[in-house]
């Protein structure tokens, strides 16, 4: 199942809550807590990003040294970007 579809669903039930609950007339803060709760995840499956792992070394070994590795990083978004545009 893609995100398209995963948003369908969720909008399709978030429309069933509200139909069924009588929502305009209902106080109930259940049914505003899950329709928020399905609106966020819609917008939060809606947005188009590419995520990267944030990732470290320890120069010379040493442990208690941490170095944000950007070069490996911006590999991997690189990659990431190329898959999307290959997708597309």
């Amino acid at each position: 199942m893609d995100k398209k579809e995963i948003i369908k669903q969720l909008h399709e039930s978030s429309n069933w809550i509200y139909e069924t609950s009588n929502y305009e007339e209902s106080n109930e803060p259940h049914i505003k807590d899950m329709l928020e709760g399905i609106e966020n995840a819609i917008n939060n499956l809606s947005m188009e990003v590419i995520e990267v792992d944030i990732s470290f070394y320890h120069p010379n070994d040493d442990e208690t040294k941490k170095v944000y590795d950007i070069e490996g990083m911006e590999e991997e978004f690189q990659y990431k970007l190329k898959q999307v545009i290959k997708s597309k």
